[in-house]
């Protein structure tokens, strides 16, 4: 017995399985059986299938049925635990969990060009950021009414008037690119052309958009935008298990709200 060999059976947890091998018109197959419940695992180098079961009912076979698994995952199986795939799931689920109600993860991925005040602390700091703002734009269609005379071979002229509509309407444009740092007391955008610094007490809310976030101001009519944000990989580490995952813009939300209400 060792590493790559099944210990139990998986699906009723109790007992061990048996090794069959059996002939097909031109190759043999090995199958791993369990006399208690029924189930059959087929082998493929290292990795295991499921592909058999009396009760098509029982939840490991809806979980995990004609997928193929290492012997290290089936055996955490058996001994109630669960596949990599679905550990990953459910601690990434536990960490956003943790972090809409209230913990804030530091993510530093790039050095911050902002000088921390007195008791300012560093939160998040990453480049590739873009700043956008509404911009009203104005478009006119329309052209001659009326009939067209031909006047010469490929020359036509055109009588009536002008008719014209003229509308407004506002467009997002990307203003600037740079770097976004936040700490416990300011949310700040470095660029190239522009520098926009928010005492975290002065943001109204925090709305998530794809790729990044919406932020309304006090005293300002017209929000700002900013995206790139989910271009940032965060390290997730829930009880020695290490994931790299890009950073939501759900769960950059969730932070910065939490440190808008610490600064109150």
């Amino acid at each position: 017995m060792n590493d790559t060999d099944l210990k139990k059976c998986p699906v009723c947890k109790s007992e061990k399985l048996e090794e069959v091998t059996k002939k097909r018109l031109f190759s043999s197959v090995k199958e791993l059986i369990c006399k208690n419940c029924g189930a059959v695992f087929v082998r493929d180098g290292g990795m295991y299938k499921l592909v058999k079961v009396k009760d098509r009912a029982n939840p490991i076979w809806i979980e995990y049925g004609n997928r193929f698994l290492t012997a290290r995952e089936w055996n955490n199986i058996a001994n109630g635990g669960m596949s990599d795939e679905k550990q990953r799931e459910v601690d990434i689920s536990k960490w956003i969990l943790l972090v809409e109600k209230g913990h804030v993860p530091k993510i530093i991925k790039d050095p911050s060009p902002v000088v921390l005040r007195r008791n300012e602390e560093l939160i998040m700091s990453f480049s590739g950021i873009s700043y956008w703002e509404t911009r009203k734009v104005r478009k006119t269609t329309g052209g001659y009414a009326g009939p067209s005379f031909r006047i010469a071979k490929g020359v036509y002229f055109r009588v009536g008037k002008f008719d014209a509509t003229s509308r407004s309407y506002e467009e997002l444009r990307r203003i600037d690119t740079g770097n976004l740092t936040i700490t416990n007391r300011r949310f700040v955008f470095t660029g190239r052309f522009r520098t926009i610094a928010i005492p975290l007490g002065k943001i109204v809310s925090v709305k998530p958009i794809e790729g990044g976030v919406e932020i309304a101001r006090e005293n300002r009519v017209k929000s700002i935008y900013f995206t790139g944000i989910n271009e940032t990989a965060v390290d997730i580490n829930v009880d020695g298990r290490r994931y790299i995952e890009p950073l939501s813009e759900t769960v950059f939300t969730y932070i910065l709200r939490n440190l808008i209400k610490n600064s109150a």
